[in-house]
Protein backbone atom coordinates (compact mmCIF):
# COMPACT_ATOMS: atom_id res chain seq x y z
CA UNK A 1 0.00 0.00 0.00
CA UNK A 2 1.48 3.34 -0.98
CA UNK A 3 2.03 6.08 1.53
CA UNK A 4 1.74 9.84 1.15
CA UNK A 5 4.48 11.00 -1.24
CA UNK A 6 5.88 14.27 -2.63
CA UNK A 7 4.42 17.63 -3.53
CA UNK A 8 3.50 16.83 -7.14
CA UNK A 9 1.81 13.59 -6.08
CA UNK A 10 -0.28 15.59 -3.59
CA UNK A 11 -1.25 18.09 -6.30
CA UNK A 12 -2.48 15.35 -8.59
CA UNK A 13 -4.32 13.72 -5.68
CA UNK A 14 -6.05 17.08 -5.15
CA UNK A 15 -7.18 17.14 -8.77
CA UNK A 16 -8.35 13.53 -8.55
CA UNK A 17 -10.48 14.37 -5.52
CA UNK A 18 -12.15 17.14 -7.51
CA UNK A 19 -13.50 14.44 -9.84
CA UNK A 20 -13.66 14.63 -13.61
CA UNK A 21 -10.04 15.58 -14.23
CA UNK A 22 -8.24 13.87 -17.12
CA UNK A 23 -4.67 13.98 -18.40
CA UNK A 24 -5.70 16.71 -20.87
CA UNK A 25 -6.72 18.98 -17.98
CA UNK A 26 -3.34 18.43 -16.40
CA UNK A 27 -1.67 19.50 -19.64
CA UNK A 28 -3.90 22.59 -19.77
CA UNK A 29 -2.78 23.63 -16.30
CA UNK A 30 0.91 23.19 -17.07
CA UNK A 31 0.55 24.96 -20.43
CA UNK A 32 -1.15 27.93 -18.77
CA UNK A 33 1.06 28.28 -15.70
CA UNK A 34 4.31 26.69 -16.84
CA UNK A 35 4.29 23.88 -14.30
CA UNK A 36 1.95 22.15 -11.90
CA UNK A 37 3.76 23.76 -8.98
CA UNK A 38 3.18 27.24 -10.42
CA UNK A 39 -0.46 26.39 -11.07
CA UNK A 40 -0.95 25.56 -7.41
CA UNK A 41 0.69 28.82 -6.39
CA UNK A 42 -1.74 30.80 -8.56
CA UNK A 43 -4.95 32.22 -7.01
CA UNK A 44 -8.23 30.33 -7.38
CA UNK A 45 -9.54 33.09 -9.66
CA UNK A 46 -6.85 32.28 -12.22
CA UNK A 47 -8.01 28.69 -12.30
CA UNK A 48 -11.65 29.71 -12.70
CA UNK A 49 -10.74 31.78 -15.75
CA UNK A 50 -8.75 28.96 -17.32
CA UNK A 51 -11.51 27.39 -19.37
CA UNK A 52 -15.16 28.30 -19.70
CA UNK A 53 -16.27 24.74 -20.42
CA UNK A 54 -14.44 23.33 -17.40
CA UNK A 55 -14.59 26.40 -15.19
CA UNK A 56 -16.59 24.68 -12.46
CA UNK A 57 -14.19 21.74 -12.46
CA UNK A 58 -11.16 23.97 -12.00
CA UNK A 59 -12.90 26.01 -9.31
CA UNK A 60 -13.72 22.86 -7.37
CA UNK A 61 -10.11 21.73 -7.55
CA UNK A 62 -8.92 25.15 -6.43
CA UNK A 63 -11.16 25.00 -3.36
CA UNK A 64 -9.79 21.56 -2.45
CA UNK A 65 -6.18 22.70 -2.26
CA UNK A 66 -6.35 23.48 1.45
CA UNK A 67 -9.51 21.62 2.39
CA UNK A 68 -10.19 19.20 5.22
CA UNK A 69 -11.25 16.63 2.63
CA UNK A 70 -7.74 16.52 1.17
CA UNK A 71 -6.19 16.19 4.62
CA UNK A 72 -8.60 13.38 5.51
CA UNK A 73 -7.85 11.38 2.36
CA UNK A 74 -4.10 11.81 2.86
CA UNK A 75 -4.52 10.51 6.38
CA UNK A 76 -6.47 7.48 5.15
CA UNK A 77 -3.77 6.75 2.57
CA UNK A 78 -1.13 7.13 5.26
CA UNK A 79 -2.97 4.59 7.40
CA UNK A 80 -3.01 2.12 4.50
CA UNK A 81 -6.80 2.11 3.93
CA UNK A 82 -6.12 2.45 0.21
CA UNK A 83 -3.41 3.79 -2.09
CA UNK A 84 -3.18 6.32 -4.89
CA UNK A 85 -1.09 6.12 -8.06
CA UNK A 86 -0.71 9.38 -9.95
CA UNK A 87 -0.28 9.64 -13.70
CA UNK A 88 3.33 10.73 -13.16
CA UNK A 89 4.26 7.78 -10.94
CA UNK A 90 6.62 5.25 -12.49
CA UNK A 91 4.24 2.44 -11.48
CA UNK A 92 1.29 3.97 -13.34
CA UNK A 93 0.45 1.54 -16.18
CA UNK A 94 1.95 2.62 -19.50
CA UNK A 95 -0.95 1.31 -21.57
CA UNK A 96 -3.46 3.34 -19.58
CA UNK A 97 -1.34 6.49 -19.76
CA UNK A 98 -1.54 6.35 -23.56
CA UNK A 99 -5.33 6.23 -24.01
CA UNK A 100 -7.55 9.17 -24.96
CA UNK A 101 -9.08 10.69 -21.81
CA UNK A 102 -6.53 8.97 -19.57
CA UNK A 103 -7.29 9.33 -15.84
CA UNK A 104 -4.86 11.44 -13.83
CA UNK A 105 -4.64 8.78 -11.15
CA UNK A 106 -6.03 5.59 -9.69
CA UNK A 107 -7.11 4.85 -6.12
CA UNK A 108 -6.39 1.22 -5.37
CA UNK A 109 -6.66 -1.67 -2.94
CA UNK A 110 -4.45 -4.73 -3.28
CA UNK A 111 -1.45 -5.51 -5.47
CA UNK A 112 -0.56 -2.57 -7.76
CA UNK A 113 2.26 -4.63 -9.30
CA UNK A 114 -0.44 -6.45 -11.30
CA UNK A 115 -0.75 -3.29 -13.42
CA UNK A 116 2.68 -4.02 -14.91
CA UNK A 117 1.70 -7.51 -16.08
CA UNK A 118 -0.06 -8.36 -19.37
CA UNK A 119 -3.83 -8.22 -18.98
CA UNK A 120 -6.96 -9.14 -20.92
CA UNK A 121 -10.45 -7.82 -20.22
CA UNK A 122 -13.29 -10.34 -19.95
CA UNK A 123 -16.70 -8.66 -20.01
CA UNK A 124 -20.32 -9.32 -20.86
CA UNK A 125 -23.94 -9.15 -19.86
CA UNK A 126 -25.16 -8.85 -16.28
CA UNK A 127 -27.70 -11.61 -16.93
CA UNK A 128 -25.91 -14.48 -18.66
CA UNK A 129 -27.20 -18.01 -18.98
CA UNK A 130 -25.39 -21.09 -17.65
CA UNK A 131 -23.27 -21.34 -20.81
CA UNK A 132 -22.06 -17.75 -20.50
CA UNK A 133 -21.21 -18.13 -16.82
CA UNK A 134 -19.27 -21.33 -17.39
CA UNK A 135 -17.32 -19.97 -20.37
CA UNK A 136 -16.39 -16.74 -18.56
CA UNK A 137 -15.22 -18.61 -15.48
CA UNK A 138 -13.23 -21.26 -17.32
CA UNK A 139 -11.68 -18.75 -19.71
CA UNK A 140 -10.58 -16.48 -16.85
CA UNK A 141 -9.31 -19.39 -14.76
CA UNK A 142 -7.03 -20.61 -17.55
CA UNK A 143 -5.81 -17.10 -18.42
CA UNK A 144 -4.89 -16.56 -14.76
CA UNK A 145 -3.08 -19.90 -14.65
CA UNK A 146 -1.11 -18.80 -17.68
CA UNK A 147 0.00 -15.64 -15.89
CA UNK A 148 -2.43 -13.29 -17.64
CA UNK A 149 -4.22 -10.68 -15.51
CA UNK A 150 -8.01 -10.77 -16.00
CA UNK A 151 -9.55 -7.28 -15.98
CA UNK A 152 -13.27 -6.67 -15.52
CA UNK A 153 -15.83 -4.39 -13.87
CA UNK A 154 -17.06 -6.46 -10.88
CA UNK A 155 -20.67 -6.26 -12.06
CA UNK A 156 -23.19 -9.07 -11.80
CA UNK A 157 -22.98 -11.80 -14.40
CA UNK A 158 -20.03 -12.24 -16.74
CA UNK A 159 -17.82 -9.74 -14.88
CA UNK A 160 -18.13 -11.43 -11.51
CA UNK A 161 -17.72 -14.89 -13.03
CA UNK A 162 -14.52 -13.73 -14.74
CA UNK A 163 -13.12 -12.44 -11.43
CA UNK A 164 -14.06 -15.68 -9.66
CA UNK A 165 -12.44 -17.77 -12.36
CA UNK A 166 -9.23 -15.76 -12.13
CA UNK A 167 -9.22 -16.16 -8.34
CA UNK A 168 -9.53 -19.92 -8.83
CA UNK A 169 -6.43 -19.71 -11.02
CA UNK A 170 -3.56 -17.67 -9.61
CA UNK A 171 -5.59 -14.73 -8.31
CA UNK A 172 -4.45 -12.48 -11.16
CA UNK A 173 -7.41 -10.13 -11.54
CA UNK A 174 -8.14 -6.39 -11.53
CA UNK A 175 -11.60 -5.02 -10.76
CA UNK A 176 -12.28 -1.54 -12.14
CA UNK A 177 -15.04 0.16 -10.14
CA UNK A 178 -17.56 2.72 -11.34
CA UNK A 179 -17.73 3.98 -7.74
CA UNK A 180 -15.27 5.17 -5.11
CA UNK A 181 -12.63 2.66 -4.00
CA UNK A 182 -14.35 2.37 -0.61
CA UNK A 183 -17.88 2.03 -1.98
CA UNK A 184 -18.13 -1.22 -3.96
CA UNK A 185 -21.19 -1.80 -6.09
CA UNK A 186 -23.29 -3.88 -6.07
CA UNK A 187 -23.25 -4.26 -2.29
CA UNK A 188 -24.18 -7.94 -2.60
CA UNK A 189 -20.75 -8.60 -4.13
CA UNK A 190 -18.87 -7.19 -1.13
CA UNK A 191 -17.35 -10.60 -0.39
CA UNK A 192 -15.95 -10.80 -3.92
CA UNK A 193 -14.66 -7.22 -3.59
CA UNK A 194 -12.77 -8.13 -0.40
CA UNK A 195 -11.27 -11.25 -1.95
CA UNK A 196 -10.08 -9.35 -5.02
CA UNK A 197 -8.61 -6.64 -2.76
CA UNK A 198 -6.74 -9.29 -0.76
CA UNK A 199 -5.47 -11.44 -3.63
CA UNK A 200 -5.72 -9.24 -6.72
CA UNK A 201 -6.32 -5.53 -7.24
CA UNK A 202 -9.27 -3.13 -7.10
CA UNK A 203 -8.93 0.29 -8.77
CA UNK A 204 -11.07 3.39 -9.28
CA UNK A 205 -10.49 6.83 -10.74
CA UNK A 206 -13.29 8.27 -8.60
CA UNK A 207 -12.78 9.98 -5.22
CA UNK A 208 -13.51 7.83 -2.15
CA UNK A 209 -17.18 7.83 -1.24
CA UNK A 210 -18.38 8.41 -4.82
CA UNK A 211 -21.67 6.60 -5.53
CA UNK A 212 -22.29 4.99 -8.90
CA UNK A 213 -24.33 6.77 -11.56
CA UNK A 214 -25.42 6.27 -15.15
CA UNK A 215 -22.31 8.22 -16.15
CA UNK A 216 -19.62 6.63 -13.99
CA UNK A 217 -20.13 3.02 -15.09
CA UNK A 218 -19.83 3.69 -18.85
CA UNK A 219 -16.86 6.02 -18.14
CA UNK A 220 -14.94 3.31 -16.27
CA UNK A 221 -15.24 1.00 -19.29
CA UNK A 222 -12.51 3.00 -21.04
CA UNK A 223 -10.19 2.07 -18.15
CA UNK A 224 -11.10 -1.62 -18.37
CA UNK A 225 -10.08 -1.54 -22.04
CA UNK A 226 -7.11 0.73 -21.35
CA UNK A 227 -5.53 -1.67 -18.86
CA UNK A 228 -5.80 -4.56 -21.32
CA UNK A 229 -4.09 -5.82 -24.45
CA UNK A 230 -7.49 -6.93 -25.69
CA UNK A 231 -11.15 -7.24 -24.72
CA UNK A 232 -13.12 -10.49 -24.82
CA UNK A 233 -16.92 -10.23 -24.88
CA UNK A 234 -18.22 -13.57 -23.64
CA UNK A 235 -21.95 -13.00 -23.88
CA UNK A 236 -24.15 -9.97 -24.39
CA UNK A 237 -27.13 -8.84 -26.45
CA UNK A 238 -26.73 -6.45 -29.38
CA UNK A 239 -27.29 -3.43 -27.09
CA UNK A 240 -25.10 -4.72 -24.25
CA UNK A 241 -22.92 -2.30 -22.28
CA UNK A 242 -20.05 -4.71 -22.94
CA UNK A 243 -20.04 -3.42 -26.51
CA UNK A 244 -19.16 0.02 -25.10
CA UNK A 245 -16.00 -1.53 -23.68
CA UNK A 246 -15.31 -3.16 -27.05
CA UNK A 247 -15.76 0.25 -28.67
CA UNK A 248 -13.20 1.78 -26.33
CA UNK A 249 -10.83 -1.07 -27.18
CA UNK A 250 -11.11 -0.28 -30.89
CA UNK A 251 -10.55 3.42 -30.24
CA UNK A 252 -7.47 2.61 -28.17
CA UNK A 253 -6.01 0.23 -30.74
CA UNK A 254 -6.61 -2.89 -28.65
CA UNK A 255 -7.72 -6.30 -29.93
CA UNK A 256 -11.44 -7.13 -29.79
CA UNK A 257 -12.54 -10.74 -29.36
CA UNK A 258 -15.90 -12.45 -28.96
CA UNK A 259 -17.12 -15.88 -27.92
CA UNK A 260 -19.77 -17.34 -30.25
CA UNK A 261 -23.05 -18.77 -29.01
CA UNK A 262 -26.29 -20.16 -30.37
CA UNK A 263 -27.70 -18.03 -33.17
CA UNK A 264 -31.12 -18.38 -31.53
CA UNK A 265 -29.87 -16.98 -28.21
CA UNK A 266 -30.30 -13.19 -27.98
CA UNK A 267 -27.65 -13.09 -25.23
CA UNK A 268 -25.06 -13.86 -27.91
CA UNK A 269 -26.35 -11.27 -30.38
CA UNK A 270 -23.71 -8.73 -29.43
CA UNK A 271 -20.90 -11.26 -29.82
CA UNK A 272 -22.08 -12.26 -33.28
CA UNK A 273 -22.39 -8.60 -34.23
CA UNK A 274 -18.78 -8.01 -33.21
CA UNK A 275 -17.57 -11.08 -35.14
CA UNK A 276 -19.36 -9.85 -38.27
CA UNK A 277 -17.59 -6.52 -37.82
CA UNK A 278 -14.19 -8.20 -37.68
CA UNK A 279 -13.67 -9.18 -34.05
CA UNK A 280 -11.62 -12.33 -33.45
CA UNK A 281 -13.71 -15.42 -32.75
CA UNK A 282 -12.21 -17.11 -29.68
CA UNK A 283 -13.05 -20.42 -28.02
CA UNK A 284 -10.28 -20.83 -25.47
CA UNK A 285 -7.65 -19.05 -23.41
CA UNK A 286 -5.10 -20.22 -25.98
CA UNK A 287 -7.02 -18.42 -28.72
CA UNK A 288 -7.10 -15.24 -26.64
CA UNK A 289 -3.38 -15.37 -25.90
CA UNK A 290 -2.56 -15.97 -29.55
CA UNK A 291 -4.56 -12.89 -30.57
CA UNK A 292 -2.80 -10.56 -28.11
CA UNK A 293 0.63 -12.13 -28.62
CA UNK A 294 1.20 -13.75 -25.22
CA UNK A 295 3.06 -17.06 -25.25
CA UNK A 296 1.59 -19.86 -23.18
CA UNK A 297 3.69 -21.24 -20.38
CA UNK A 298 3.88 -24.52 -22.27
CA UNK A 299 5.37 -22.71 -25.25
CA UNK A 300 7.91 -20.99 -23.00
CA UNK A 301 8.92 -24.38 -21.61
CA UNK A 302 9.33 -25.81 -25.09
CA UNK A 303 11.64 -22.95 -25.98
CA UNK A 304 14.14 -23.98 -23.32
CA UNK A 305 13.66 -27.78 -23.30
CA UNK A 306 15.88 -29.64 -25.74
CA UNK A 307 14.27 -32.88 -26.91
CA UNK A 308 16.12 -35.81 -28.43
CA UNK A 309 14.88 -37.14 -31.75
CA UNK A 310 13.28 -40.12 -30.00
CA UNK A 311 11.58 -37.92 -27.38
CA UNK A 312 10.23 -35.65 -30.12
CA UNK A 313 8.83 -38.63 -32.09
CA UNK A 314 7.07 -40.04 -29.01
CA UNK A 315 5.67 -36.64 -28.08
CA UNK A 316 4.26 -36.16 -31.57
CA UNK A 317 2.57 -39.57 -31.34
CA UNK A 318 0.61 -38.52 -28.23
CA UNK A 319 -2.65 -36.70 -28.92
CA UNK A 320 -4.22 -33.93 -26.85
CA UNK A 321 -7.24 -36.19 -26.37
CA UNK A 322 -5.17 -39.14 -25.10
CA UNK A 323 -3.36 -42.05 -26.77
CA UNK A 324 -2.77 -45.58 -25.46
CA UNK A 325 0.86 -46.58 -24.92
CA UNK A 326 0.42 -49.73 -27.05
CA UNK A 327 -0.75 -47.63 -30.00
CA UNK A 328 2.27 -45.33 -29.62
CA UNK A 329 4.63 -48.31 -29.55
CA UNK A 330 2.96 -49.89 -32.60
CA UNK A 331 3.00 -46.62 -34.58
CA UNK A 332 6.67 -45.94 -33.84
CA UNK A 333 7.73 -49.60 -34.02
CA UNK A 334 9.23 -49.46 -30.54
CA UNK A 335 9.04 -51.76 -27.54
CA UNK A 336 6.38 -50.80 -24.97
CA UNK A 337 9.02 -50.64 -22.22
CA UNK A 338 11.13 -48.28 -24.31
CA UNK A 339 8.14 -46.03 -24.98
CA UNK A 340 7.24 -46.07 -21.30
CA UNK A 341 10.73 -44.83 -20.37
CA UNK A 342 10.50 -41.94 -22.85
CA UNK A 343 7.01 -41.03 -21.68
CA UNK A 344 8.29 -40.87 -18.11
CA UNK A 345 10.89 -38.29 -19.18
CA UNK A 346 8.27 -36.27 -21.07
CA UNK A 347 5.99 -36.38 -18.04
CA UNK A 348 8.74 -34.94 -15.83
CA UNK A 349 9.17 -32.16 -18.42
CA UNK A 350 5.46 -31.36 -18.10
CA UNK A 351 4.79 -32.20 -21.74
CA UNK A 352 2.49 -35.22 -21.20
CA UNK A 353 0.28 -36.58 -18.45
CA UNK A 354 -0.44 -40.21 -17.63
CA UNK A 355 -4.13 -41.15 -17.57
CA UNK A 356 -5.79 -44.29 -16.20
CA UNK A 357 -5.70 -47.46 -18.32
CA UNK A 358 -2.38 -46.94 -20.04
CA UNK A 359 -3.36 -43.72 -21.83
CA UNK A 360 -1.19 -40.58 -22.10
CA UNK A 361 -2.37 -37.06 -22.91
CA UNK A 362 -0.26 -34.38 -24.53
CA UNK A 363 -0.14 -31.09 -22.58
CA UNK A 364 2.08 -28.92 -24.76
Amino acid sequence: MSRVQGEQWEMILTLALAGGFRAAHLERLTDRFGSLEEAFRAPAEAWAELDRADGELFQRAARLRRSEELAEVKERIGKGEFGFLSLTDQEFPRLLREIPQAPIGLFYLGRPELLSRPGVAVVGTRSPDAYGRRVARELARELSRQGVVVVSGMAYGIDSEAHRGALEGEGLTVAVLGTGIDRPYPAELFGLYREIAERGLVVSEYPPGTPGSRYTFPERNRIIAGLSLGVVVVQGPADSGALITAGHALEQGREVMAVPGLITNPRSGGCHKLIKQGAHLVESAGDVMAVVGIRSRGEEERKVVELSDQERRVLEAVSYQGTHINLIARELRMEVGEVSAVLSVLEVMGLVEQLPGGFYQRLA
